[in-house]
């Protein structure tokens, strides 16, 4: 059904979805109720927004909204959303982006009604002030929106079948990523942030279905400035753990201008020695994608310790370790962290 931008300000709209609706009820999985609108100021927006809420409610497929100027020659994108693991990868991603397209740049709490409009009716996990979108609401004190990226370019499906993008507003010193696990299970990730500084302030929303049910959804907010990022520049890495069959939305605050994330391998342990023979000192690095308990010993060649310089947990990050050498004779020696992994270490003093 496509309904014209000029009845949106007609009261009798809503008894028009109504009629359709009685007229057709079993047919309803297969209704896309496809809303246009060329608005000019936030009190139309919000009139389309409310008559979207209302269509949504009533059509389990969905809709995607576009202004038609911004695509000439395919002025409707029209999606069936045939359960809720579809909607969440495409309706998150398609309806934010076109969102975007509409209003320009969109504010982060935005994101969430992107994903489901209908639930601010209910008045979960979506704020509001005046005319604008903010995190003020949440204590954060700060407007982080972003523009979304185009839809042609979400290709990122490398972390167990969890599909993640991000995109980063360099002006309003946000950056935004998401997540879609399709899994029924938690999963957990860890990302390196390449080109990003050290967020100072974030915040996450969760998308969930309820008692994993892939046809319904509910919003909520989650945490507030609850991600640990770690490191400085280039990279950063965070770790969260997606609930099953969920979105999850990030903000980060930064001033960064040019940002990607990528997955690191889930819990894998590597470290480098340096200097390689060593005399007096010898440094250790190495770098935990979550906060892990942390092994590291020195043995002989029949695998006897010598010194355990660190045995403790450790945070989420990049750590230094210093061993000093002077005690051992000349030789080869393994270091092993957390018994799993083992390298050779040569004295030449």
């Amino acid at each position: 059904f496509g309904i014209n931008g000029g009845l949106l300000n007609d009261a009798g709209t809503n008894a028009w979805f109504d009629a359709v609706y009685a007229a057709a009820p079993d047919l309803n999985q297969y209704i896309s109720f496809v809303v246009t609108h060329k608005y000019e100021s936030w009190l139309d927006y919000t009139t389309w927004r409310d008559h979207a809420d209302w269509a949504y409610g009533k059509c389990s497929s969905g809709f995607i909204a576009s202004r038609q100027e911004h695509f000439p020659t395919k002025p409707i994108y029209i999606t069936e959303l045939g359960s809720w693991k579809e909607a969440a990868d495409k309706f998150a991603h398609y309806r934010a982006c076109l969102n975007a397209e509409m209003y320009g740049n969109v504010f982060i709490d935005s994101a969430v009604a992107c994903v489901q409009q209908w639930p601010t009716r209910w008045g979960e996990g979506v704020f509001y002030n005046n005319d604008n979108y903010t995190l003020t609401s949440m204590g954060l004190g700060m407007k982080a929106y972003t523009k979304f990226c185009h839809p042609n370019i979400i290709v990122n499906d490398n972390m167990n079948g969890i599909r993640y993008f991000s995109s980063v507003d360099p002006v309003k010193k946000a950056m935004t990523v998401w997540f879609v696990n399709h899994q029924e299970s938690p999963q957990t990730v860890n990302c390196t942030i390449n080109n990003f500084s050290a967020s100072r302030k974030n915040a996450q929303w969760r998308l969930t279905s309820p008692g994993n049910d892939p046809n319904s959804i509910q919003t909520s907010l989650w945490q507030e400035g609850s991600i640990t990022t770690s490191g400085t520049g280039p990279n950063c890495l965070f770790s969260t753990t997606l609930p099953p069959i969920s979105v999850t939305v990030i903000v980060f605050e930064s001033n960064s201008v040019s940002t990607e994330i990528s997955a690191v391998d889930d819990k894998q342990l590597s470290f480098n020695i340096y200097p390689n023979p060593a005399s007096k000192l010898a440094v250790i690095s190495y770098q935990l994608s979550e906060n892990s308990q942390v092994k590291i010993s020195v043995c002989d060649l029949l695998g006897k310790e010598l010194m355990i310089p660190v045995n403790e947990k450790q945070s989420i990050g990049e750590h230094l370790l210093s061993i000093n050498t002077e005690q051992l004779q000349n030789g080869i020696y393994f270091v092993k962290m957390n018994d799993k992994q083992i390298q050779k270490l040569i004295i030449n003093k």
